[in-house]
């Protein structure tokens, strides 16, 4: 199975519009697509369900309801929400942790270590 990436740290670039055409494009030829938007703005999200609820005349509205009752999972967006955010906090944590080993032991004068 083909996996497109677009990734880039700095903002501004264009990973969302392209991920967002290439999904739309590929789809429209008859592939299978499936477009994970991790951004919190959740602007593919936004823009895939608009685009569908508009090719459908459907508002977003109606469409993310309908999609909602076909989901087995019936997760709300506060329950998405709420696990994007523990794996936010759980990466600084992990983040947090390894600055502190760095530190021990840079301060013991292990530089290997601290590396």
């Amino acid at each position: 199975m083909p996996v497109l990436v677009y990734a880039n740290f700095k903002g501004g670039v264009g990973k969302t519009t392209n991920s967002v055409m290439t999904a739309y494009q590929l789809a429209k030829k008859g592939y299978k697509t499936l477009v994970c938007d991790l951004d919190p703005q959740s602007n593919a999200t936004h823009l895939l369900t608009r685009t569908y609820a508009r090719q459908n005349n459907q508002s977003e509205k109606e469409f993310v309801k309908e999609l909602n009752k076909k989901s087995k999972d019936k997760l709300s967006k506060a329950d998405i929400d709420k696990e994007v955010e523990e794996v936010f906090k759980e990466r600084e944590r992990k983040q947090l942790r390894i600055k502190e080993t760095m530190m021990l032991a840079l301060s013991e004068g292990d530089i290997e270590n601290a590396i």
